[in-house]
């Protein structure tokens, strides 16, 4: 089921870029297959409830890679620059769990960000690419621990990406 979800997606994404590249459009699409990883340590923070106390990730990185497909509607204002909106699924798979050892988490996160992409011709076919993007990750978890009386709920925050390359 999970792998007739995606395809579907995977075609809807490439039929979308092929008819915008057919036809010329001012609005451009653009179809992304991203790897992030996290350059941040996280940060953590003492919690009281009751008598117990629990020490909590204030900010949470990314222990795996995330893999993921992203659709863009990117507005050209030159032939340098052009703006628009992100959204995306992305996933990370066997993350190691927080609290409980010998347990995974498989992470579902909706992106939702607005992006600013710059490209500049270096020589005949080689450009240096840049991009700046930011926004929201849509994403809930769960874990409870109902012996203590305690449930964590996490939920998603503010996503950054700043790259850069040659193509």
């Amino acid at each position: 089921m999970k792998k007739n979800i995606f395809s579907v997606f995977i075609f809807l994404f490439m039929g979308i870029n092929l008819l915008a590249q057919e036809k010329e459009h001012t609005v451009k699409v653009s179809v992304e297959i991203p790897v992030n990883v996290s350059v941040i340590p996280a940060t953590w923070q003492t919690f009281n409830y009751g008598a117990n106390s629990i020490n909590l990730p204030k900010f949470n990185n990314y222990r795996n890679p995330v893999y993921g497909i992203n659709v863009g509607v990117l507005y050209p204002f030159n032939e340098k620059f052009k703006a628009g909106v992100v959204v995306g699924i992305n996933g990370s798979f066997y993350q190691n769990h927080l609290y409980y050892a010998n347990e995974y988490l498989n992470m579902l996160m909706i992106p939702v960000m607005a992006k600013i992409f710059f490209s500049s011709k270096i020589c005949d076919r080689v450009f240096w690419v840049s991009d700046i993007s930011g926004g929201y990750n849509f994403y809930h978890n769960v874990s409870g621990n109902t012996a203590a009386g305690f449930n964590y709920v996490e939920r998603g925050g503010v996503k950054g990406i700043i790259s850069s390359g040659i193509g």
